[in-house]
């Protein structure tokens, strides 16, 4: 059986070659048994193939799948129709191409952001458990960045925890520093009415791009400190976080606006 395979491969390999071809082509079809049948393929199904016999054009022979060693068609359009090729390439075209996620650990992640920030022209989203500033990059630069884009027309939103379920010195100092980014143009949100902490860190730069981690938005959480953050702009991933923000920033009006 191997001789006889080794055989048709080279026959296969002369005719794309040199161009050898049969007057009437003929698919052709390798047995396990070595036997080998050629003649019309008409049809493919899941148990086997349906062959019209070369020089019995009035016989149809059924040849079983798992008797099935070798397949070649000799028109690629009939193989594609047989094979329904064109089914999945469109169903291929159709799928999202693979998420490219970008992990971060604290140092990448402060320069990741820093960059992203700077690209924003529509809107810097931000959640954060706690955040600080200070005088050192890279921190320093992200935030005179957010001040900047803000004075630009760019929209910044920022949504802190303060929440009773934090520690009341920790709540202070995100008020603290709420406040003074209010004076500059930056809308922040202070996560309360509620004993339920704001934990979740991230940045949404102009509903396109997506960090996310471990890493609070201090200089430790950028430079320094053990962290995991992802950065990815597949819409598949940035769109859920996009309705999440959205959802939390409306939650968080309910409650004040309520009685």
């Amino acid at each position: 059986m191997s001789l006889r395979y080794s055989l048709l491969s080279l026959l296969l390999l002369a005719r794309a070659t040199f161009g050898l071809a049969q007057t009437n082509p003929s698919d052709l079809i390798l047995l396990r048994n070595g036997r080998e049948l050629s003649g019309r393929l008409i049809q493919e199904t899941s148990a086997g193939y349906v062959l019209i016999p070369a020089g019995a054009p009035t016989q149809i022979q059924r040849i079983p799948r798992e008797a099935t060693a070798y397949v070649l068609y000799a028109d690629p359009a009939q193989a594609a129709k047989l094979l329904g090729l064109d089914s999945v390439a469109r169903n291929l075209s159709k799928a999202p191409a693979p998420a490219e996620v970008r992990l971060l650990a604290a140092e990448p992640f402060g320069k990741a952001l820093l960059e992203a920030a700077r690209s924003a022209t529509n809107s810097i989203w931000i959640s954060a458990y706690y955040f600080s500033d200070s005088r050192a990059a890279p921190i320093k630069d992200f935030y005179a960045t957010l001040r900047e884009k803000a004075a630009a027309g760019v929209e910044v939103v920022i949504l802190v925890e303060n929440s009773t379920a934090s520690p009341p010195a920790m709540r202070r100092a995100n008020a603290n520093f709420a406040a003074q980014l209010s004076g500059d143009g930056i809308q922040t949100l202070l996560w309360s009415g509620t004993n339920k902490a704001l934990h979740k860190k991230l940045v949404i730069i102009d509903g396109r791009i997506l960090l996310l981690g471990s890493s609070n938005l201090s200089l430790s959480g950028t430079y320094g400190s053990i962290e995991m953050n992802i950065l990815t702009e597949a819409p598949h991933l940035v769109q859920p976080a996009i309705a999440d923000f959205q959802r939390l920033c409306t939650q968080l009006k309910q409650r004040q606006a309520a009685p």
